[in-house]
């Protein structure tokens, strides 16, 4: 009984202290190949260690050797990471020069930070995608001149070169367009927003009078309203380019604001409050406007059964694109 308890225990655990044998050789042999400055190979043994153990000493050698091939950004991530492991002996033994690594590798990186654009768009830099829009923090990328593409599907993609300094933090605003269909066809969202009604004849010629008159101070009142909207959009967008342009602005995120760079922040957020508030009034001022012209009637307009008038408020569109018979 005694003898096959043991055997038991024996074959459990050789599975175990066979896959540790096996994780000690990988890593053996990826210090072997590091002196030897293989360090690509290096880095796929260490990486294979670190897939069975998730061992921070795996990790550590993991950054060091991605360290040694230019792989800033995912050296930093590794080392980084493993100096968390404040218990393991051997990051305890090696904690100062796993931090002198560190700082060597944080001298090749900056950050970019992403304004505009729309939701769920895709930031991509050097053809590698980074994160999505609306950006949570900014991203850790190589110091130099780099490709930025922002991309959404129904949206022209944005390509432009950005020269991100080392330790500094580079801010783009981007704006994105939508692709226009052939033939002017109208997407489905576009369509929603037509508005078509018909006029009654039925209603008298004194009624049809005052109500165009409502209208058109209506449209009038629409038209301004949008005006506002638009002159607000403008200064706004000035006001985001001398933010962008003064060096001691730390970026919006920022819980503190140098010197003007408050000021700024302050106008672009008062800008972009007058922006909505304007498109919305001016929109549906407009809009009644379409419907008040629309319903109202006149003598000579009865005996033609009525007017007709389509209006498109769409994705895409400043403003109303109108088209009527009164």
């Amino acid at each position: 009984m005694r003898l096959s308890v043991v055997l038991g225990l024996l074959l459990c655990a050789s599975p175990a202290a066979a896959q540790l044998a096996r994780d000690e050789t990988w890593m053996r042999a990826g210090v072997e190949l590091r002196r030897a400055h293989r360090d690509e190979e290096a880095l796929a043994h260490f990486t294979r260690a670190y897939g069975q153990t998730r061992s921070p000493v795996a990790q550590a050698q993991m950054g060091l050797a991605e360290q040694a091939l230019g792989r800033w950004v995912e050296a930093e991530e590794h080392v980084r990471r493993s100096l968390e492991a404040a218990t393991d002996p051997w990051i305890l033994r090696n904690r100062e020069a796993l931090r002198g690594a560190l700082s060597v590798i944080e001298q090749h990186l900056g950050r970019i930070w992403i304004d505009g654009g729309i939701a769920g768009a895709e930031v991509l830099v050097d053809d590698r995608s980074v994160t999505t829009l609306p950006m949570a923090a900014p991203v850790r990328v190589v110091a130099g001149t780099l490709t930025l593409q922002v991309r959404a599907p129904g949206y022209e993609s944005v390509f432009r070169p950005v020269t991100v300094a080392a330790g500094g933090e580079a801010r783009e605003v981007v704006r994105l367009t939508r692709i226009a269909r052939p033939g002017g066809a109208m997407s489905s969202e576009d369509r929603s927003a037509l508005v078509t009604t018909r006029a009654h004849p039925e209603v008298t010629s004194t009624l049809g009078g005052t109500q165009r008159v409502l209208g058109w101070s209506s449209m009038a009142g629409g038209l301004l309203g949008l005006g506002i909207g638009v002159a607000a959009r403008v200064v706004r967008e000035g006001a985001v380019d001398e933010y962008n342009n003064q060096a001691l602005c730390p970026g919006r995120s920022a819980a503190f604001q140098p010197g003007n760079c408050q000021s700024l922040v302050d106008r672009v957020e008062s800008m972009e409050l007058l922006s909505t508030i304007g498109f919305v009034a001016g929109g549906a001022l407009a809009v009644t406007s379409v419907v008040l012209l629309a319903t109202a009637s006149s003598p000579r307009r009865g005996a033609e059964g009525g007017a007709r008038i389509g209006c498109i408020v769409g994705p895409g569109t400043l403003g109303l694109q109108c088209a009527g018979r009164f």
